[in-house]
């Protein structure tokens, strides 16, 4: 048997329970991560464009992975995450105010304003609870009261799936283990256990005889996986530039202020200012750099296999002026 493409790439993720054709299986993994009581399950949903139009020039454009609309007017999101992408608690509540913001035009009441809920089903530990299912509202610190429960976040964490003594057959955990599982066989056990398991794990293998689809499935694990490692080197290069600037500078105030007093707090402050300066320059400048290379260089591997350009533009990103651009630099015998 074929091996099955990874449902945690976002694009097959997206291709599995972001299509029109599957919101069955949407409805039915939506309803094991919320578990409302049987008489409030949610039944209908439209699916929305995944993305979020910046308000100003010059705004933050965002792409979420599937955005749903149910019949009671709660937005929802789903993000899976292959790989950690840092500050993802800010990214989180970032997405979700833009959700919730979005629901209203100029002069709208805020009455109008309906729940919106995000749900992170991520491949890494993130946080410091010990549960797989981490669920968040506004509440007060000391009487738990709820402010509003327009706003609800979900931490689904496959890793600590993994390593639990899951005992109970759930639908949630079904489904979680069907992402998680690293085996094939896993996933068609679970299939015989559910209808709508069962067809997305049909989806998934009909993907994976696809060719054209298997390319763009690897290609994006590739790129997802190039992108960590320019952050890990970027986090390197900003440490070390952190602590040789951290030390001239606490080298230079210790000076003014006395050689023994101001070498000890001088270099402690510069090391402390110069680190965070240099992480967060030489991850912004890592990141910045090494996406666009890497999506040329994923370009001119498509084009080397004789994909089409729309194609190619679809899977990079890049327009078709620029990868005719690239185009130019492949051996006559390869164009």
């Amino acid at each position: 048997m074929t091996k099955l493409m990874n449902p945690k790439v976002d694009f097959v993720f997206k291709r599995i329970f972001g299509a029109e054709e599957n919101k069955d299986i949407l409805l039915s993994l939506l309803n094991a991560i919320l578990q409302l009581p049987d008489d409030r399950q949610i039944t209908e949903i439209v699916l929305l464009n995944p993305h979020l139009e910046p308000d100003m020039l010059g705004d933050k454009q965002s792409v979420l992975d599937v955005r749903v609309l149910t019949a009671d007017g709660v937005h929802i999101n789903i993000e899976i995450q292959l790989f950690n992408p840092y500050n993802i608690e800010k990214r989180t509540l970032y997405y979700w105010a833009k959700m919730y913001e979005g629901q209203l035009q100029q002069r709208d009441n805020y009455k109008k304003l309906k729940k919106t809920i995000t749900i992170n089903i991520v491949d890494f530990n993130c946080l410091k609870s010990e549960s797989y299912h981490s669920v968040f509202h506004v509440c007060e610190d000391t009487s738990g009261t709820l402010l509003t429960d327009d706003l609800e976040i979900h931490f689904l964490e496959l890793k600590k799936l993994r390593s639990a003594s899951v005992t109970d057959d759930s639908m949630l955990v079904k489904w979680l283990q069907f992402l998680a599982a690293e085996h094939d066989e896993i996933r068609e056990e679970l299939a015989m256990t559910d209808p709508t398991i069962k067809k997305a794990f049909d989806v998934l293998e009909y993907l994976s005889h696809d060719k054209i689809e298997r390319i763009r499935s690897e290609m994006r694990e590739k790129a997802l996986r190039d992108e960590i490692s320019r952050v890990s080197g970027a986090e390197e290069e900003g440490f070390n530039r952190g602590m040789e600037r951290g030390m001239e500078q606490g080298l230079e105030r210790g000076l003014e202020q006395g050689l023994e007093q101001g070498l000890e707090r001088g270099l402690e402050r510069g090391l402390e200012q110069g680190m965070e300066r240099g992480l967060a320059e030489g991850i912004e400048r890592g990141i910045a750099e090494g996406a666009a290379a890497s999506m040329r260089k994923i370009a001119l591997t498509m084009l080397a296999k004789g994909t089409d350009i729309p194609l190619i533009s679809e899977v990079t990103g890049l327009s078709p002026e620029e990868i005719t651009q690239l185009q130019k630099q492949l051996p006559d015998d390869t164009k």
